[in-house]
């Protein structure tokens, strides 16, 4: 079964670059309303002008909000329901990265990357189960290929993603009891704004992935889209990798027998 986003109610966190705001030109194209929940309210307020420009009526609209706060997030929820009257697609997008060395972070920058990368997944998935309480709903989170494997320049972000896949393959049930389905995307190295970024402040991280091939923007939304549509992905993992594209991820970590 295809769950058709056409009039469909989609709040995405970052949406205002990078994967987040990729995503949007594409639910958009489909006939989706959207929630564009970012820090540059500036940004997302150019975006939801620019989409309801095109389509001659609001289907879009900005809203500030840091996702690791309860109050700015239930808020986000409630302008939702104010603007369009249910939410039936949340994203977790949202991100930072952690380029900074463990032993040499004295600002302790690694708690702000698990409140951002993996705490705030947390509190947006447990707002979407409250607000798509009478009607089911989708939730896709953003995790990472670092979330399937150790990358050393980066061991928080890591754990971080790793928590991602981890928290969203435990969320089965939610299917059956709540009827929400929660699904992650774990795509490799892209060309965004935050790759760059850490390309020019880290020269490790630089090394690393040079002679990578980077993937396509498209096929990071491409697996969005999917764990959207696809009825039969529940608590999976869909990864975007160079030459393979997008695949979805085995589920059995099962332990040896004991």
């Amino acid at each position: 079964m295809v769950f058709d986003v056409r009039d469909k109610v989609c709040l995405i966190t970052g949406a205002a670059s990078g994967y987040g705001h990729a995503l949007c030109d594409r639910l958009f194209g489909k006939g989706a309303k959207l929630v564009l929940v970012d820090l540059n309210l500036e940004a997302a307020n150019a975006l939801a002008t620019k989409y309801n420009a095109d389509a001659g009526e609001k289907r879009a609209i900005p809203v500030r909000a840091d996702v690791t706060s309860v109050e700015d997030m239930r808020a986000a929820f409630d302008a939702t329901i104010k603007a369009f009257g249910q939410v039936h697609v949340v994203v977790n997008n949202a991100g930072i990265s952690d380029m900074v060395e463990l032993d040499k972070d004295i600002n302790m920058t690694w708690k702000k990357v698990l409140d951002i990368d993996l705490n705030a997944v947390v509190l947006g998935t447990q707002l979407a189960l409250e607000y798509m309480a009478p009607h089911g709903g989708i939730v896709v989170n953003t995790a990472s290929v670092a979330g399937l494997v150790p990358i050393a320049v980066a061991p928080v972000y890591c754990a971080a993603k790793h928590g991602v896949i981890g928290f969203t393959k435990s969320m089965a049930r939610y299917a059956k009891h709540n009827k929400v389905r929660v699904n992650a995307v774990a795509p490799f190295f892209t060309d965004t704004p935050l790759v760059r970024n850490n390309r020019a402040s880290n020269a490790k991280f630089d090394g690393m992935i040079k002679n990578s091939a980077l993937i396509p923007i498209e096929w990071v939304t491409d697996a969005m889209v999917l764990c959207i549509e696809d009825e039969s992905l529940v608590a999976d993992t869909v990864a975007i990798l160079p030459r393979v594209g997008v695949r979805k991820v085995p589920k059995s970590n099962a332990l040896p027998k004991l």
